[in-house]
């Protein structure tokens, strides 16, 4: 993989959760307009490599955000209602199961993944 592990969330991370985190990663690819995720069928966090990502709610055609590369999105940004992640361009994504991240759950890390839910807040009411 050729991202930063020395950056948030993974220097946070145990040196054992990183290997394991590391060994689980997967990179995949995906055309525009492909839905790589949805709140309906869940469990998984990406982190987004190249392309873009528009994040939308679904029945809208307005986007909710669109992600670059960077970027975070999946099951941890715990948003509320029907969402769904869509390919705006050629993107390529590091795929992780989701709960390998919930095991991993500290204090600090939790506080990572509400600052990246927090990009939404004014656009989501409901989130917490």
């Amino acid at each position: 993989m050729n991202f930063e592990w020395d950056k948030e969330p993974f220097c946070l991370l145990t040196p054992q959760q990183q290997i394991q985190l590391k060994n689980q990663a997967e990179t995949r690819g995906y055309q525009t307009g492909v839905v790589i995720w949805s709140t309906d069928k869940p469990g998984n966090q990406f982190l987004i490599i190249s392309g873009n990502v528009r994040l939308r709610e679904d029945g809208k055609t307005q986007s909710l955000a669109t992600l670059k590369s960077g970027d975070w999105f999946g099951d941890l940004l715990e948003l509320s209602g029907h969402f769904k992640a869509v390919a705006s361009s050629y993107v390529e994504v590091v795929r992780w199961d989701a709960p390998l991240w919930q095991k991993a759950s500290s204090i600090e890390i939790n506080h990572f993944w509400q600052q990246q839910r927090s990009r939404y807040q004014s656009i989501d009411a409901s989130l917490p």
